[in-house]
């Protein structure tokens, strides 16, 4: 125990984290990611999670403005109501681009494992006027409220903070994405699945 501070943390380890959280990601859907990588400007990153998340998505914006992005960002919850939505839809019609960058994950007791419908219906409306990208830092089944998305969709599968600099490094960094699906998702996606995304 004495030596826990001294090799936990270590930077070989967090180098490990970071080659796993890379090669984690998997690209299901792909429309627009190239819009994301191929030039640096304006970006709005919407960030969703349950209050208790308070870091969602902090990491990736700040990598983001590192890699030459201006980050524009908004934070919903579950609870968020029409003011907020009202805020952020603001927000989006002033950018091309729009990053969903959302963490939904199982919780005991809550009974269902989903979006708030609102925010649903955002994204699949923002996705069929912006170039759009839904990154899931949690569940892989998202798609299946999403019946009418048009953007690309990226599993980062957790919200580490290893797995956000992934995805910043995929967005703005030219990184490779190279995962597949350990699941099937839906007949077009099955257990595979992976759109192979070269180092840029």
């Amino acid at each position: 125990l004495d030596s826990v501070a001294l090799v936990v943390g270590r930077a070989e380890h967090q180098a490990i984290a970071d080659d796993i959280a890379a090669r984690s990601l998997t690209l299901v859907q792909d429309n627009g990611l190239d819009d994301f990588r191929g030039h640096r400007g304006r970006i709005a990153v919407i960030r969703y999670a349950e209050e208790t998340n308070l870091r969602i998505g902090s990491i990736l914006n700040r990598r983001l403005q590192e890699l030459g992005d201006s980050v524009t960002t908004f934070r919903l919850f579950p609870a968020s109501g029409n003011l907020s939505y009202d805020s952020v839809k603001t927000i989006i019609s002033a950018h091309d681009r729009v990053v969903f960058a959302t963490s939904v994950r199982a919780i005991s007791g809550r009974g269902h494992i989903a979006f708030p419908s609102p925010l649903a219906t955002l994204i699949q409306q923002t996705s069929r006027d912006k170039t759009t990208l839904l990154v899931s830092f949690g569940s892989p089944y998202l798609l299946q409220q999403l019946r009418d998305f048009r953007g690309a969709f990226l599993l980062a599968w957790t919200d580490v903070s290893a797995a956000e600099r992934a995805v910043a490094a995929a967005i703005a960094g030219g990184a490779p994405v190279s995962g597949v699906l350990p699941i099937s998702l839906a007949p077009k996606f099955p257990r595979g699945h992976g759109i192979s995304v070269p180092r840029q």
